[in-house]
């Protein structure tokens, strides 16, 4: 691995601690198995829980290949459908955003709901613009700067689900804003 990979690999398990850490403080309790977690979701009816780097099904690319998440989360009563987060860091050009399309794909394809958190400011102009315009509110639930990621837990997200006050504000959040609120599914 080039040093440039190093170091992307660094940053991009710092962000994905930035979210380990507001899981932490709402009291989230680490699977030492994420494996078992995802396999036992369904049996799971109370309790708050993640696991890092879960295999949570398919990719686009078919039955021979597993999408690995970066953290996966059980909260039956706040997420009846689990959620997902995906960490992506960019500080510099490189070929991170290259790999949007591939990501959304693989979204689309294990159904599972997905919160993308986006560090840095490297991206291609247009990159990190097309990857909020998929998000359906559905499966793709929001692109989030860190900023934005912040807010929501700041607002409740963790605490009281992905309600519509735990959406960051545009009018609070200074950076572009591109989450939709599709309010049915958490209901």
């Amino acid at each position: 691995m080039t040093n440039g990979g190093r170091k992307a690999n660094r940053t991009g398990v710092r962000l994905e601690a930035f979210v380990e850490s507001a899981l932490k403080e709402h009291r989230y309790e680490e699977s030492s198995n994420g494996g078992d977690l995802f396999k036992k979701r369904a049996l799971i009816t109370s309790g708050r829980y993640y696991a890092r780097g879960v295999n949570v099904g398919k990719t686009a690319y078919g039955e021979h290949t597993q999408r690995r998440v970066d953290l996966f989360i059980v909260s039956k009563e706040l997420f009846p459908n689990d959620l997902i987060f995906e960490c992506k860091w960019q500080q510099v050009k490189g070929s991170a955003d290259e790999k949007y399309p591939n990501l959304v794909n693989n979204i689309k394809t294990t159904g599972i709901p997905t919160i993308v958190v986006i560090g840095g400011n490297g991206y291609k102009p247009g990159a990190l613009e097309w990857l909020k315009k998929q998000v359906d509110g559905i499966v793709l639930m929001a692109v989030w700067a860190m900023e934005e990621f912040q807010i929501a837990v700041n607002n409740g997200l963790f605490s009281t689900g992905f309600a519509e006050h735990a959406v960051p504000s545009p009018k609070v959040c200074k950076v572009e804003y591109g989450f939709y609120y599709k309010k049915t599914l958490w209901e």
